[in-house]
């Protein structure tokens, strides 16, 4: 395709007003989907980004002639991807027994002979889970202090399902273990 670019035609304060236009709708659209306000942004975002790059780098040799429609149909793309994304985890998860998880996890973190290294692991992990943004904090507290199902989880915090539950719990251990990597190795490299 030619290298051209059609931004000029389409100035950036029209997209700004045509993404305060679409943001609502689409960020609606997408929870009428099963997906969360948070990620029904981000998707919004990286659909947005998606096009203002098309827009930009020639991708399109001219202005589709329904911008909204052109968007929505990058935005359904968008929500393919996250619905692949999401079953990976899924299936990523079930591979795990939960409850094994959760056990393992919490031996690996704590294996220690000495009482102090044990109490030292045991108030890190505490203030990690205490310092991470919400609702990281609330899902690893309540799953692994409090003991809760993720059916109560889901109930507790609002969201659609179980899975929704783990997906969310799984990037938030992944933030966890940053965090935690970052501790432990000031911790023991003292």
């Amino acid at each position: 395709m030619a290298k051209n670019n059609i931004l000029p035609n389409a100035t950036i304060a029209t997209l700004n007003a045509f993404a305060g236009e679409q943001r609502e709708k689409t960020i609606l659209w997408l929870s009428t989907k099963g997906v969360s306000q948070n990620d029904a942004e981000d998707l919004f975002q990286d659909a947005f980004i998606t096009l203002y790059d098309q827009l930009t780098t020639g991708y399109l040799e001219e202005m589709p002639r329904s911008l909204a429609a052109y968007f929505h149909g990058i935005v359904q793309n968008k929500l393919k991807e996250h619905h692949r994304l999401v079953q990976k985890l899924l299936d990523n998860e079930d591979e795990r027994d939960v409850a094994d998880f959760n056990e393992d996890f919490l031996n690996e973190v704590l294996a220690e002979d000495d009482s102090r290294t044990v109490e030292r692991k045991e108030a890190a992990v505490r203030q990690v889970v205490r310092n991470l943004p919400d609702p990281c904090n609330k899902l690893l507290w309540g799953y692994y202090f409090d003991n809760h199902s993720m059916q109560e989880l889901a109930d507790l915090y609002g969201y659609k399902s179980t899975n929704s539950v783990k997906v969310m719990k799984s990037r938030c251990m992944d933030k966890f273990a940053a965090a935690m990597k970052v501790i432990f190795n000031e911790m023991f490299n003292d």
